[in-house]
């Protein structure tokens, strides 16, 4: 009995666990409310909707349904994501993304996004912004679209 109060007792003074939700910080926005669920965008042109995960899969999923008539090229050679002291860290898919054709909807895993999962370098993203920039290509031109996410931290 002594062992297990002993363990209990370590336990709570142990380093806490974090899990990260993100909101986009846009009136237009479609924001998650349960775990899981994916914060989105939507415009005349593509729906954007974003599930960013730094802990468990350590990535950002971001699906993009065309809406336009033509075709929607994702510039990966400029995504990236700015974090809350203004480091900019380049993102690639995890694997091979054609171009997205007129009425589908196309996922990409963006890696690495990686946060630390626990103490207080986890507590302290609590209401910090990060910026995810995606430049896609539409009718010939390339436009940036600047995602604004508000990281929130529940503690396990």
């Amino acid at each position: 009995m002594r062992k297990l109060s002993l363990l209990v007792l370590l336990a709570g003074c142990g380093v806490h666990n974090y899990r990260y939700d993100f909101v986009i910080n846009d009136l237009r926005a479609h924001n998650a409310r349960k775990p899981g669920e994916r914060s989105f965008l939507e415009d005349d042109m593509m729906k954007v909707e974003i599930l960013p995960d730094p802990t468990s899969f350590q990535a950002i999923l971001v699906d993009v349904t065309n809406k336009t008539t033509g075709q929607i090229a994702i510039g990966f050679d400029r995504l990236r994501i700015i974090d809350p002291e203004k480091n900019e860290v380049m993102l690639h898919p995890d694997a091979t993304v054609p171009a997205i054709d007129p009425g589908v909807r196309q996922t990409v895993r963006l890696i690495p996004f990686q946060l630390p999962g626990s103490g207080p370098r986890a507590a302290a993203y609590e209401g910090t912004t990060f910026e995810l920039i995606i430049p896609m290509w539409i009718g010939g031109a390339l436009k940036e679209y600047h995602y604004p996410l508000i990281a929130h931290t529940r503690r396990l």
